[in-house]
């Protein structure tokens, strides 16, 4: 990572404009307007609401149809997501400045800019930094209209990052990943990247890659304001920026209508024929201790009626050899964790040791001082919790809250010479996407609620296809980490393996060993889970479309 630090006097507060579209404003460009305004490290910001007109030769924006289909999804996501859906009007704001301009796209209207008296009334407030968040990418006009940097947002979508076609072609060409890049804009360099799992809509997708990626926006501010300086990831060539998706205009549109929406159509009238079926996760054990063979060496620990079981731990105390799992309760949507028991004749459902109002899943357990304590996944808590054993495998308690005031999942705890880390699965922009981000904290004791980041900052993985933890293992000495793959609208598709290089106050690294994906015959699509203790593994697959009981 290369540092270019910033001119001037470090106490001197920071002038800054936002480049957006004219009209009402998502609520993530409105958060970002509204931190610039309270921080003491920016001055009053001036917003320039750029009217451009119509796009050149976007069939796909102009399409009626569009519209139709763009309507009928955010209807969908109104009442499940109806923040996503908002637009607010920029002048309730107290404390912009805001100052109107006209701007003109490409030829192949790709890149938005502004010329003449309109460009000279940016120029002329010697702005320190210009945040591009206006549809397309920014002209050379904007990108050397800021005394230090033009800063911009750059998806891979169609249209080169257009609002209104934003996330459309990776839902359409099933990609398993919509990826975006927070660049310099003259010189182009790139100052953090990241990507998410792809939704199941235009819309939805959309509106993810908006909330996180204008979020981390305002990281890149924080830092800058922060280090009064530039902190530039390894790479700066062009080919950092995310794979343009290619577009064929109303042909594009109609291979969604019949791909994406027309599937959608059909499973409902599915459900309502013949009710509703549900996926369902399974746990197996096999005698080896890493992943790797075939998966038809696991023995399948059969499911109670009306649940299923899945994340599993194994801990091995008294000479009893027990998984503690995920009970995932079909009649009530809800998780608890329960224990199961290993033995000659085979596994015991021993029964649930830790129900809550809220789901329960992920059951790491550690031992510190001859303890034995349980960290299960409970983000609907708002808490990082923490439980002990007073009798094992069966009794146990609420002990404390390791972090208040955080969604957070998939939580596992580690010591390293002598230093506690705890690493877990948080959504910075609070969408509830806690499949892209791997946070790292760090403290001398585990039971403590002082934690703090590592050095390098948080999140150090922002990658849907790394950062989900899902379980660990040791092998010769060597600490592994497992992490979720996850493929378009599909959670937990397969698990990879990674070994972990450096874990310190000031950094982590990992290099990826393997993945495992279900290959298996006995119909499994999925799986998200592996954990070892050296004398035996246990893995949870996930089987297709199996009635709820």
């Amino acid at each position: 990572m290369s540092v270019e630090k910033l001119p001037g006097n470090d106490a001197a507060v920071l002038a800054v404009g936002v480049i957006v579209d004219a009209g009402r404003q998502s609520p993530y460009v409105v958060d970002l307007l509204e931190y610039l305004v309270a921080s003491e490290a920016f001055a009053a910001p001036i917003v320039f609401p750029v009217t451009a007109g119509a796009q050149p030769d976007q069939v796909l924006a102009l399409s009626s149809l569009t519209r139709w289909v763009r309507r009928i999804e955010f209807g969908q996501m109104l009442g499940k997501q109806p923040a996503v859906t908002r637009r607010i009007a920029i002048d309730d704001i107290d404390g912009l400045d805001i100052v109107p301009l006209a701007g003109e796209w490409s030829a192949d209207g790709a890149t938005l800019d502004v010329f003449g008296e309109n460009l000279e009334a940016i120029i002329e407030r010697r702005l320190d930094i210009l945040v591009h968040l206006a549809s397309g990418r920014p002209g050379a006009g904007l990108a050397s209209a800021a005394d230090l940097a033009t800063l911009a947002i750059y998806h891979g979508s169609d249209c080169a990052g257009a609002d209104v076609s934003l996330g459309f072609m990776e839902v359409l060409e099933d990609a398993p990943a919509s990826c975006f890049v927070i660049a310099r804009a003259n010189p182009f360099r790139v100052l953090q990247a990241g990507n998410i799992m792809t939704a199941k809509s235009w819309a939805l997708n959309q509106a993810m890659l908006m909330g996180k990626s204008i979020t981390f926006m305002r990281h890149v501010l924080e830092r800058i304001a922060n280090d009064r300086a530039l902190l530039e990831v390894d790479t700066d060539a062009e080919d950092a920026l995310p794979a343009t998706l290619p577009s064929t205009g109303s042909l594009a549109l109609a291979r969604y209508m019949a791909n994406v929406l027309m599937p959608v159509v059909l499973r409902k009238f599915r459900t309502r024929l013949f009710g509703r079926r549900d996926r369902e996760w399974v746990v197996a054990v096999s005698d080896h201790r890493r992943p790797g063979g075939s998966l038809d060496d696991y023995r399948e620990i059969p499911n109670p009626d009306g649940r299923f079981l899945a994340d599993p731990f194994l801990c091995s105390r008294d000479g009893r050899h027990i998984v503690f799992v995920e009970d995932y309760c079909y009649r009530d949507n809800r998780g608890r964790i329960s224990a199961v028991e290993l033995g000659e004749e085979g596994a015991k459902v021993l029964g649930v040791i830790i129900d809550e109002p809220w789901h329960l899943s992920f059951p790491f357990v550690f031992e510190y001082k001859g303890r034995l304590y349980m960290i299960p996944e409970a983000n609907e808590s708002g808490a990082i919790r923490l439980y002990v054993c007073d009798e094992f495998p069966l009794h146990w308690r609420f002990e404390k809250t390791l972090m208040a005031d955080v969604a957070a999942a998939d939580t596992m705890v580690f010591e390293r010479d002598g230093t506690w880390f705890l690493l877990t699965n948080i959504c910075s922009a609070g969408l509830g996407d806690f499949n892209s981000e791997l946070h790292i904290f760090h403290a001398d004791d585990p039971l403590t609620t002082d934690w703090h980041p590592i050095g390098a900052g948080n999140p150090v993985i922002l990658d849907s296809s790394r950062a989900r933890n899902g379980g660990w293992f040791i092998d010769d000495g060597q600490l592994f980490r497992i992490n979720q793959i996850h493929a378009k609208n599909h959670y937990g598709r397969a698990f990879g393996f990674n070994r972990v290089d450096e874990l310190s106050r000031k950094r982590y690294r990992e290099t990826r060993i393997g993945e495992v994906w279900p290959c298996d015959s006995r119909g499994f699509d999925s799986t998200h889970h592996f954990n070892a203790d050296g004398a035996r593994a246990v893995i949870d697959f996930c089987r297709l479309d199996r009635a709820r009981k």
